[in-house]
């Protein structure tokens, strides 16, 4: 596993190559409802990374089941994220891909 503050620091060494990485996933944006996810996944010393969204905020509600994961389960927890860190042509340098996600307990 690399840490968030590698990615943020040096992301070139780690263009398009799958990592693991660990942290606490937050959506920064002013309105939850209304704005689209603005993912950051962030370390204990405050280093983190930008996350481009891998599945839906939330869904409707199944009868009998829990239905899909949505991000709303993995937000403001410790998560491990398993994807690679790409360049982005626009405001954002770097984002992160995810490819596989897990709530670490």
């Amino acid at each position: 596993a690399v840490s968030v503050k590698m990615l943020s620091e040096t992301p070139r060494a780690f263009s398009n190559l799958e990592v693991r990485v660990a942290g606490t996933l937050r959506n920064e944006v002013h309105n939850y409802f209304r704005d689209r996810p603005n993912l950051f996944l962030i370390d204990q010393d405050g280093y983190k990374i930008h996350v481009a969204p891998w599945l839906r905020m939330e869904i409707l509600p199944h009868k009998g089941d829990s239905g899909p994961p949505t991000l709303s389960q993995f937000l403001d927890q410790q998560v491990e994220l398993t994807g690679a860190l790409a360049p982005v042509q626009d405001a954002i340098p770097w984002m992160f891909y995810v490819h596989r996600a897990e709530i670490v307990r």
